[in-house]
């Protein structure tokens, strides 16, 4: 699905045919490590073997942190694609004199690059809050569930 996800939103970057439905564990496996070797370094990230076998083996919590990864990195190369677009269309409209305003456009895209790699460890880190609050959730049913067992197995000192 993830494939088929990349194949909607950057049709050049992947061939979607490569990528064949399964529910077994080793072919879930090639089709992670074919991703993570053909498309996901194109996208300038890569998984480690850990975190695809995570993936494979349904491991909580992993996908959620490599979607989020994967969403920044797409949208930061859509945003990059349409931005070299917008810059031959301008370069093409623009007379010769106005060639010297190009070093503030870099520096202009420099940040706006510094802006999307901090919002994607934004987006990260929000992910990692998240999974902690849930766990701690989970705690505190627990410690719950506990004091309750302990209330009911406590003698209450009358005979």
């Amino acid at each position: 699905m993830v494939a088929e996800v990349v194949s909607h939103f950057l049709p050049k970057l992947i061939e979607i045919h490569n990528y064949s439905p399964a529910n077994a564990t080793p072919q879930k496996m090639q089709n992670w490590f074919l991703l993570n070797r053909k498309v996901f370094k194109k996208l300038r990230f890569e998984l480690s073997e850990d975190i695809l076998r995570g993936i494979s083996n349904c491991k909580p919590g992993v996908i959620e942190g490599v979607l989020a990864m994967l969403r920044t990195r797409m949208e930061r190369v859509v945003w990059e694609t349409q931005q070299k677009v917008d810059r031959q269309a301008a370069e093409n409209e623009r007379p010769e004199a106005d060639q010297n305003s190009f070093i503030p456009l870099l520096l202009l895209e420099e940040k706006e690059q510094e802006i999307l790699a901090k919002d994607e460890t934004i987006q990260i880190l929000n992910a990692k809050i998240k999974r902690m609050e849930h766990l701690l959730h989970l705690k505190d049913i627990r410690i719950e569930d506990l004091q309750a067992r302990l209330e009911v197995s406590r003698p209450t000192g009358k005979r």
